[in-house]
């Protein structure tokens, strides 16, 4: 409420100041040409009317369906989600242990965030407490071979893949 009486007080003053120019600008004129100069009436400004409002614009259908596509998971919801699963801390999955509760957890993660994000393999390293990028490589190529190898592993992980799709 306060910003629009400055703001009217603020039209006001520049509206002011611009017939006081014109005014200005005419008697120079009239001292110049002298006699042949006709001085008119003041003058008088006069405002355009405002614009109508225009309707928003419409979307077209294949911008919101490309918007209302699945989002890809965060690396941090991957390791919450395995480490639920496996019923670790995600702490567990950042600390350096090699039991190997936590390690196949650990390489799952890994292989899901490679996967499922663009992330890098730095990138999904530092999530992972740090870890080097040949260590998120190693992990996830243990459990694609570990896939291939047992059918029942395979399923856990495609399961741990399908709570994110």
């Amino acid at each position: 409420m306060e910003e629009s009486r400055q703001f009217v007080a603020y039209q006001e003053t520049i509206r002011a100041r611009n017939v006081h120019s014109c005014n200005s600008l005419l008697s120079r004129l009239a001292r110049f040409h002298g006699e042949k100069f006709v001085k008119v009436e003041q003058v008088v400004i006069v405002e355009a009317p405002p614009e109508p409002e225009l309707p928003p614009p419409s979307v077209p259908e294949w911008i919101t369906s490309v918007e209302e596509g699945p989002r890809k998971p965060t690396i941090s919801e991957i390791r919450k989600c395995v480490a639920k699963h496996f019923k670790v801390s995600a702490n567990d999955l950042d600390s350096s242990r090699r039991i190997s509760k936590i390690v196949i957890p650990r390489q799952i993660g890994f292989y899901l965030a490679r996967k499922l994000t663009t992330r890098s393999l730095p990138e999904i390293g530092r999530r992972f407490g740090g870890k080097d990028h040949t260590t998120v490589l190693h992990g996830s190529r243990v459990i694609e071979q570990k896939m291939n190898k047992d059918p029942n592993f395979a399923r856990t992980v495609a399961a741990l893949e399908a709570q994110f799709s």
